[in-house]
């Protein structure tokens, strides 16, 4: 799609850039089936149709960006930021009567995703909403670190050589974009990295967060950089994502053993031994006990290799209150418990619940 995209303005460079973006270490690492790859399809695709649109003057394809972003808010909320960028280019661009209708049409189209979301928050206690602005958030405090992160993370994203052929170019960047018919992505891109970098002053913004705009960084590069910058650019990538598998297949290689003195070696174990878990665990189902765990993240990959679901004792986390739309104590007044965890329990935890511990 990005290929397809650029083509039309330089096919060697369109090339270049598409290759860059396909091997950098989020492509290559992004194995990970969650929320943020819906998101990243949905979005792309959505500012990609908003381009045809404002190319074309086609009402179509602007009802058609408002529905691929819809299912971008469906996918998760970074969406919003999205749809904030898409704002401003309308603010802060040229208008006329067809673009305006556009627009309108464009978000009058995202109204239907947005009151499916808002239908199940209304019919699940509104988690979403409160997990999100509320739950997420509680004890953020402002710190210099999470700025340091969140700065050093898109260091990491952009690449250092990219970040030099930028520096080298910083007195051209701003009218080299707003001179282009890119100028849209410009916008995609720069509207929501400003608002995550307001909030890492009180927030740790995880890589994942800013994936789905990055896309639209590299059209940006096609835009700014030279074809011989692409080129030591694409050579410097195929080296870092190297590095990137040979530390991973690395890892993988090495015993189990080798992380027993690490802090997170129960994680690790949970993670990558499950099924001798479940082993140590079926004798106790055979004896009438109902099967717990003591976090949300426990109870979804146990449950995934058990076969059967565990729900989630106690305060779990700020994730686990997912679990209370499908769990009723009530009806296990009475009852065994069996509660897996990864670490020596505080005994005191549970006295109080139980005749015997």
């Amino acid at each position: 799609s990005l290929y397809q995209l650029l083509k039309p303005y330089d096919d060697a460079k369109a090339a270049l850039v598409a290759l860059l973006f396909l091997i950098s270490p989020l492509n290559i690492l992004n194995v990970l089936i969650t929320t943020d790859t819906p998101l990243i399809l949905f979005a792309f695709l959505s500012a990609a149709a908003l381009f045809r649109a404002l190319k074309d003057d086609s009402l179509a394809w602007y009802g058609l960006s408002g529905a691929l972003l819809g299912m971008a808010f469906l996918s998760k909320y970074f969406a919003v930021l999205l749809g904030l960028g898409y704002l401003a280019y309308f603010i802060f661009s040229g208008k006329n009567k067809q673009k305006t209708l556009g627009f309108i049409l464009l978000y009058a189209s995202v109204v239907p995703f947005v009151l499916v979301n808002v239908y199940w928050n209304y019919t699940h206690c509104w988690d979403n909403i409160l997990f999100n602005l509320y739950n997420r958030h509680e004890g953020d405090q402002w710190s210099w670190s999470k700025v340091a992160f969140f700065w050093g993370a898109q260091l990491y994203l952009v690449t250092p050589p990219v970040i030099y052929y930028l520096f080298r170019r910083r007195a051209e960047l701003v009218q080299k974009i707003v001179g282009s018919p890119l100028v849209l992505f410009g916008w995609a891109f720069v509207l929501p990295m400003a608002v995550f970098a307001l909030l890492s002053l009180k927030k740790v913004i995880g890589l994942h967060w800013v994936l789905a705009f990055y896309p639209f960084m590299y059209v940006l590069l096609f835009v700014w950089l030279s074809r011989e910058e692409l080129v030591k650019s694409l050579k410097f990538m195929a080296w870092f994502s190297a590095a990137h598998l040979v530390v991973v297949a690395a890892i993988a290689a090495l015993p189990m053993e080798t992380w027993k003195q690490h802090r997170l070696y129960d994680g690790i174990v949970f993670m990558f031994e499950p099924e001798k878990i479940v082993e140590q665990i079926r004798p106790y189902e055979q004896q009438q006990f109902l099967l717990a765990t003591n976090s949300y993240s426990s109870s979804a990959i146990i449950s995934y290799h058990y076969g059967k679901d565990f729900f989630v004792f106690g305060d779990g986390s700020r994730h686990a209150r997912q679990d209370d739309i499908v769990t009723d104590f009530r009806e296990y007044e009475g009852r065994n418990i069996l509660i897996d965890r990864k670490s020596a329990p505080d005994l005191m935890e549970y006295v109080q619940y139980f005749q015997s511990v």
